[in-house]
Formats: C-alpha cells, sequence, structure tokens
C-alpha cells in the first residue's frame, strides 16, 4: 500500500488521507482482478509499467470526487459578476477576449456555471469570451463534453436560467446550450505536472476550487505557484469555501468580497496583505500557536535609545474586550483588518468584537470570513452557531454544530489564542454544547 500511495503521489499529486486508505486499498485489489493481477504486489508493478495508462486514468478516476451541482458555493459567483467581471472590463480594451479557466472541473458543472453566467453578465455585453475546463479525469472530461446533467445537479439552478440555457431531454436530465457548449474548450491538465500543458496563456479568471485538499502542501504551493503565473498581473483566483493559502508562501494576496475570498497578485514591493495607498506595512507576527498568546513584532533599536515595542493589533483587541472596552477594540481590529485581509484570527477577532456590541449581522460576517481562512478555528464556528441562534435561524445554527463537532475531530483544529481571557468555550465546553443544541 505504501508503494502504491507513493505511486500514486508521484503521477497525480494526491495524497490518500490515512482515513481512505481501506477505501483505496479495496479499490485497487478490484481494479488489479480488473486487469488480471493475482495481487496487489502485482497490482502495482503493473501500473508502473508505461503500457498502464489506461489502468492510471481509471484509477485516479475513482480516487477524487466528481458528485458536483451547477451554481455550487453561489456567492462566489455573485463576487464575479458584481466585482471581478466590472473591474477587468475596466482595464481590458474592448476588443480583447475575456479568458477564464475552470481547473479540476470533474464532470463540467462548474464550467457550464460559468457560462451561464458569463452570458448573463450585462458587463460582458458585446465582448468576446472563452472557458477552458480542464481536469486530470480523462472519462470525467468526456461527459462534461457532452454537457447533459441530472435532476440534483441542475436543482440550483434559477427557474429562469434553466429555461433559457438548456434544454429539457425527456428522461429527467437538461442539456447545456449548443451555444455556450461551443465556448468551453476542455482538456485534459495535470496540475503537477510541470510545466503545465495550457493552451494559451495567460487566464484572467481561474478557479481552482476543491482541488487543493487532494495535494500535499508542498504540492499544494507549486500548484499554486504555476496557475499563478499563467495569470495576468490583474487576475483573479478563486479557491474552495473551505481553502485559503494561510499556510503556503505564495505571491497572492486575499481580498474580501463581502462573503467569500479570491485572490490576485501582489504587487511587486507590497508586503502580504492588502494596505491603504501609501502606508507601510508593519512586520506581521507569525499567528500564535493554540493556547499561546501573541507576540508584538520588534522593533529596530535607534541609534539614541530603545524604543518601546508596540503591541501586536491582536493583543490590543484581546487587552480591550477582556476590559470591556468593546468600542476601542472594535477600531483597532477594523484598522487592522483594513490592512491585513486574510488574518484569520484578526477576522475571528473582528467578529468578537461586532458580536459584543450587538451587531450579530456583522460579527456573522466577520466569523464566515475567519471560517474560510481557517476552517480549524471551532471556537468561531460556535459563535456563528450561537449568532444564527439569536438572529432565529436554527437551521443554520444547528447545521455550524455539526461542523463544530466535526473540527474537533480534525487534525487542523486551531484554538483563538487567551480564549480563556476572551471568555471563549474550551474544546470540551464545545463538544458538550453542539451535542446539547443538537439533542
Amino acid at each position: 500500500m505504501d508503494r502504491l500511495l507513493g505511486l500514486i503521489e508521484e503521477a497525480s499529486g494526491i495524497v490518500v488521507p490515512p482515513r481512505d486508505r481501506t477505501r483505496v486499498a479495496t479499490l485497487a485489489r478490484a481494479r488489479a482482478k480488473a486487469v488480471g493481477c493475482r495481487d496487489l504486489e502485482g497490482y502495482v508493478r503493473y501500473l508502473q509499467l508505461g503500457a498502464a495508462l489506461e489502468e492510471w486514468r481509471t484509477l485516479l478516476g475513482r480516487l477524487t470526487v466528481k458528485e458536483s451541482y451547477l451554481f455550487r458555493a453561489a456567492r462566489q459567483f455573485t463576487a464575479l459578476e458584481q466585482v471581478v467581471l466590472p473591474d477587468l472590463v475596466a482595464r481590458r480594451a474592448p476588443g480583447v477576449e475575456l479568458r477564464i479557466w475552470s481547473a479540476g472541473c470533474a464532470r463540467g458543472e462548474e464550467a457550464a456555471t460559468l457560462a451561464v453566467v458569463l452570458s448573463e453578465s450585462r458587463h460582458l455585453a458585446g465582448r468576446d469570451w472563452r472557458i477552458l475546463a480542464s481536469d486530470v479525469d480523462e472519462r470525467a472530461l468526456d461527459e462534461a463534453k457532452a454537457g447533459v446533467y441530472g435532476v440534483r445537479a441542475v436543482a440550483r439552478v434559477p427557474p429562469e436560467l434553466l429555461e433559457r440555457y438548456f434544454e429539457g431531454r425527456g428522461d429527467g436530465r437538461w442539456r447545456l446550450d449548443e451555444r455556450l457548449l461551443a465556448r468551453i474548450e476542455f482538456r485534459p491538465v495535470n496540475l503537477v505536472r510541470e510545466p503545465l500543458e495550457l493552451p494559451r496563456v495567460p487566464w484572467d479568471i481561474v478557479f481552482l476550487r476543491n482541488v487543493l485538499i487532494y495535494f500535499s502542501e508542498e504540492s499544494q504551493a507549486r500548484v499554486v505557484r504555476a496557475v499563478a503565473a499563467a495569470m495576468p498581473p490583474d487576475g483573479w483566483m478563486f479557491l474552495g469555501p473551505s481553502e485559503s493559502l494561510l499556510r503556503l508562501e505564495t505571491d497572492l494576496d486575499a481580498v474580501d468580497l463581502d462573503g467569500c475570498f479570491a485572490y490576485r497578485v501582489r504587487k511587486a514591493g507590497a508586503g502580504r496583505g492588502r494596505f491603504p495607498t501609501g502606508a507601510v506595512p508593519a512586520p506581521r507576527p507569525p499567528l500564535p500557536a493554540a493556547g499561546s498568546s501573541p507576540r508584538a513584532p520588534r522593533r529596530v533599536r535607534s541609534p539614541e535609545k530603545a524604543e518601546t515595542p508596540e503591541p501586536a493589533p491582536q493583543e490590543t483587541i484581546v487587552a480591550a474586550l477582556a476590559d470591556g472596552q468593546i468600542d476601542a477594540a472594535l477600531v483597532v481590529a477594523e484598522t487592522a483588518v483594513a490592512r491585513v485581509s486574510d488574518d484569520a484570527l484578526l477576522r475571528a477577532l473582528l467578529g468578537l468584537c461586532r458580536d459584543r456590541g450587538g451587531d450579530a449581522e456583522g460579527a456573522i460576517q466577520a466569523y464566515r470570513a475567519a471560517l474560510y481562512l481557517d476552517p480549524g478555528l471551532f471556537q468561531v464556528r460556535s459563535l456563528l452557531a450561537a449568532c444564527f441562534e439569536r438572529l432565529g435561524w436554527p437551521d443554520r445554527a444547528r447545521r455550524e454544530q455539526r461542523e463544530v463537532l466535526t473540527a474537533l475531530r480534525s487534525s487542523t483544529l486551531r484554538e483563538v489564542p487567551e480564549a480563556a481571557r476572551l471568555g471563549l468555550p474550551s474544546a470540551e465546553e464545545a463538544a458538550e454544547h453542539a451535542r446539547t443544541a443538537l439533542g
């Protein structure tokens, strides 16, 4: 199994987590029988042969999740229409084609959604655009090329768009309009293979959603760098709602699009994060480990005297909240987030400030942003559930409480520093509260 998993990672970048070893072993034994190998060892030797290309396609196609639906993570498509497209159109000459890449498109639901959104956009009236839909699984691509989707896949397509851009086939399935399909190019692309084999560059918008979750951290960084290199300096990249680049060293910065995040190439000379025009970014302290206190950044001593270090924003916010100075804490939090947009802890503290100031909806927005950047912050998830409960949204509250229990079982579990000082629940308290809320 170790040799098999090593071959899979080498060929595709996919890292099989320990919890999936049994499933992959069962799959591999079934495939071994299908190709005439006596056992798992024989199957590994078979995969190492150059003639096993078709079997590699079959195996890799069954390792990744292909189940999806159109308009998944709809807030990102709203941000695409309201923010991203107007920004790019303003920067492009009228005759320049807009290029969008759906990387890891599986059966094409994301590419089809993009085609509908772009076709509907008033910002693109009279402008040409093209979509590249790629995946390592060529069999999934063959299905994507057909443009046919079942009832579950189109369940979230607004009825007027379903009628306008899809044709019912009479068997419960729907086919994307031929004119939109003609604007999509389907191509096999292995994201971990260097260099990337793309038909053209650059790509103005890249949807790299729910792809990085299959890769090791090293492969994630390599893939993001390669994809970013295929984008223009003002391009946009979207990741999945539970993915972020927080722990990767990249030249991309997170941009808050009011309910979701996108990433852009960092301008030359700029530090990590977004800063107001003319502002000089201060050094960012590393996110503290769970249970530790955030440290203030070191300051350079002048020849005349040693300056007293300024406390880090997190430290100032925590101290003000602990003393009940909510307004003062809110000012510091909003200023810090405006300067550094992709710090999960700052977003969480901003949410806590708004929460304790009575702004539940503002708190929800900040909590969601924090969890987008760092899904392991279980206390933030618990606070989000409490906000939903106060606003009279019990179904959303229960969903978040289930996510709390999921987060507590995860290896990426993270605790907000100074949690006890802020009155936040411990892991045990959060789990007990979630179980009680869920009955």
